[in-house]
């Protein structure tokens, strides 16, 4: 061969190595994303979660809406933010596989865009910040854990981007930026003598043990409220325990509560520590009614716990998309779909995260743009009678039928699932609270701004 030939094949062969390294050099998805990573930031950008976007992306010829995603994809909540990313996913596949959605006098296309928050605080301002000033998205979903979501909040009164929450319960989440934050789960301080009725009068539990995650911003709420509400009904509190994230050796905490004298336990924490506890209480012998705030499905459970161990066991959660509930044509038009996707039941989070896409487009196509400004403002009057039909919580239409109140809170139901020895899984038992409304959070919150020194945003 030449030498000038060698040198061109040379120079050819160094070209190839380069793109061949820059093309293995890309940012992988985002943990249970399922889809392909965008180039900043480490954002996995789709249309649907499909290995490819151009699978669902909806008709070329549509504008695009971008949609934010900022969620615990890994951490001490993954188990909880997977599911509640893949709600949006499937919600914005429908509107691209159904050639978009239309929005005022154009349609569009939904890209999502989506961040792991890793359910750390910092990392919640920090892919927050990346959606904004990246990715310029204003509508961000998902929010999950109260912990990123907390920190979060707090950075964008006055910034043109609006939030809407899923699961993060923690009341404090509404104070921070009332005028674009809104969230469609109930907070962690709801009344919940309905719940503590119930698990008396049907249960037949007159001593409780309640185990919690009392150092958690939001479960804490939860179960000192629970407390009171079992005190102030006659139940008897006899044993109060404490868990941690990524604990899970709790025989000590167990067998506390097995010789305590309760008749049932009542727990509030995440899912794999919750299930650890029930696996080692039942490994003591106690047989006592297990009542979870914990969310999860059964498969989730079943990771830790055998089928046997999870006999006689309850979970008490706001309304959810499940078989055989009051909310059944929905629900089940949503699981189908859901595993269909995802090839997995679909969990409470990822209710919450569906639920809000769709409050959002409502928003959207009353104010006929997808301007922030309009946006936001119409979501503050969005009324129940205008969400899409797929909308799976039957939320409470307050006064003058709105789904949000004065600072942003919607609120809805609860259900009560007992565990399903034939079918593995959790499986309709009730609805109660129906009559939960605005009173009890905002007393809660205007309560909790006096000790602080702080001004209560609501009326």
């Amino acid at each position: 061969m030449k030498k000038g030939n060698l040198k061109v094949l040379a120079i050819l062969v160094a070209v190839l190595m380069v793109v061949a390294l820059v093309g293995g050099c890309g940012a992988p998805a985002e943990q249970g994303s399922g889809a392909p990573a965008a180039s900043e930031g480490g954002a996995a950008a789709s249309s649907g979660g499909d290995a490819s976007p151009a699978a669902d992306a909806g008709n070329s010829d549509n504008k695009v809406l971008k949609i934010g995603v900022d969620d615990s994809l890994t951490g001490t909540s993954a188990p909880y933010g997977l599911p509640a990313s893949h709600g949006v996913e499937l919600a914005a596949s429908e509107v691209n596989e159904a050639g978009g959605i239309k929005i005022g006098d154009d349609m569009y296309n939904i890209e999502v865009v989506t961040y792991d928050n890793k359910s750390d605080a910092t990392e919640g301002v920090s892919t927050l910040q990346k959606l904004m000033d990246v990715d310029q998205v204003q509508f961000i979903l998902g929010w999950s854990s109260s912990t990123p979501t907390l920190s979060a909040v707090q950075q964008i009164p006055g910034k043109e981007v609006t939030m809407l929450v899923g699961n993060a319960r923690s009341p404090q989440i509404l104070l921070y930026s009332p005028e674009n934050t809104f969230r469609s789960a109930t907070a962690n301080c709801y009344d919940p003598v309905a719940d503590c009725t119930y698990i008396k009068d049907e249960l037949g539990v007159d001593k409780v043990a309640v185990l919690a995650f009392f150092n958690d911003t939001g479960y804490s709420v939860h179960a000192n409220n629970v407390i009171k509400a079992f005190e102030s009904i006659g139940v008897e509190v006899v044993a109060q325990e404490t868990m941690n994230a990524g604990d899970l050796d709790l025989l000590a905490q167990m067998t506390n509560i097995a010789n305590s004298g309760a008749n049932g336990l009542y727990m509030a924490g995440n899912i794999e520590e919750s299930a650890m506890a029930l696996r080692q209480l039942r490994e003591l012998g106690s047989t006592m009614p297990m009542v979870t705030y914990s969310s999860g499905t059964g498969p989730q459970w079943l990771e830790v716990c055998t089928n046997e161990q999870m006999d006689g066991s309850y979970a008490i959660r706001p309304q959810v998309a499940e078989a055989g509930g009051e909310n059944g044509k929905q629900s089940d038009e949503f699981i189908a779909k859901y595993e269909a996707k995802f090839g997995e039941n679909p969990s409470q989070t990822a209710t919450n995260t569906y639920d809000n896409f769709w409050i959002l487009m409502a928003a959207m196509q009353n104010a006929g743009t997808t301007d922030w400004k309009a946006v936001n403002d119409a979501l503050k009057e969005v009324k129940v009678e205008d969400l899409d039909p797929r909308v799976i919580v039957e939320y409470t239409a307050l006064d003058g039928g709105l789904l949000f109140d004065d600072i942003g809170q919607a609120y809805h139901p609860y259900t009560v699932s007992k565990w399903s020895m034939d079918e593995q899984n959790w499986a309709y038992e009730s609805t109660i609270g129906k009559e939960i409304g605005p009173e009890f959070l905002h007393n809660y919150l205007k309560e909790y701004c006096a000790q602080e020194g702080i001004t209560y945003p609501g009326a």
